[in-house]
This record gives C-alpha cells, structure tokens and sequence, in this order.
C-alpha cells in the first residue's frame, strides 16, 4: 500500500513540474504569435500606403490625365480604410486595424492632394476624423489582391488645383 501511495504521490509531482513549466511557456508563445502577427499587419499597412503614396506622388507630378495601376495584396485586419484633408494642405491615408491590442489607428502624411475616386458616406465608415473624411469602401481593402488606379485630376473635391485619385478597379479588370 506504501509503494502505491509513493507512486502517486510522484506522479502528482512530475504533473505539477510538468505544468509549471508547460503554461507558462505556452502563454508566452502564444504573446510572441500576437505581436508578431501586429508587427506583420504594420508593416503590411506601411507597404501598402508607401505604394499607393509613392506611385500617387509620381502621377502628380506628371500631371493630369497621368494614370497608373498598381497591384496590391492586401492582408485581414484592416477593419477601415480613407483619405483625411485637414486645412485643404494637409492630407493622409488612414487605416484602423485590428490588433491583438484592439483596434489601433495608422496616419500616413501625404505631402500632396489626396482623394479617394467614390468615396463611401463618412458616418457609415469607422474612422473619426479632424477635418474632411473620404471613406473607401470595404470591397477595397478587404484581404486578397486588388487593382487599385492611381490618377492625377483637375476634378477635385478639395478646391485644389489639381489632385490625386485613387480608385479599386478590380471590379473593372475582372469583366
């Protein structure tokens, strides 16, 4: 009867042991996964608004009617998407994406004219803004690979000039 008490009584401690170091451990991979996987999505975001300005910044300079398309894969966990003009001279594209954190807010200045081509009703998009809100809609920046035309304008919302519009086009290409 001793034997067997003793054996229990070292299985017991072998599974705590075990636990001891097994939940722990298992906790802070599952921490590693989150912030990884956040540091992919920024990272993603900053690709992707770097493209669309970079290339937008060109077309602007060539002038209108200068267009381009530009192919983009998009990532999940962009929850919104728009264009903010704060003071007619300042513009940025605006992403809200969802974190292990909650939903967190991405600025990317613009150092020219930004609109979005068909903007959806800003009170039915998600993004609070400081000045005029161009919404995308949300076929645009849902996860996959979207064609997205970038093109220098004389017909602005703004009052500027001259700007730039960006439209998806997938829709288009698909036909």
């Amino acid at each position: 009867m001793k034997k067997r008490s003793q054996i229990s009584v070292e299985y017991l401690i072998m599974i705590s042991v075990s636990l001891m170091i097994l939940l722990p451990g298992t906790y802070m991979l599952s921490q590693y996964v989150f912030q990884s996987n956040d540091n992919i999505i920024h990272t993603r975001i900053s690709e992707i608004s770097n493209s669309i300005l970079l290339e937008g910044k060109k077309m602007y300079f060539y002038g209108p009617p200068s267009k381009s398309v530009i192919d983009i894969d998009f990532p999940s966990g962009i929850e919104e998407m728009a264009v903010m003009n704060v003071d007619s001279d300042e513009y940025f594209l605006m992403f809200n994406v969802i974190t292990s954190n909650g939903i967190e807010k991405k600025y990317v200045d613009s150092d020219y004219p930004i609109e979005v081509e068909f903007p959806v009703d800003p009170n039915f998009c998600g993004i609070e803004c400081e000045g005029t809100c161009n919404c995308f809609n949300k076929t645009y920046f849902s996860p996959g690979l979207k064609h997205f035309k970038i093109e220098a304008s004389e017909d602005c919302y703004t009052g500027a000039n001259f700007c730039v519009k960006i439209d998806e086009i997938s829709h288009e290409l698909a036909k």
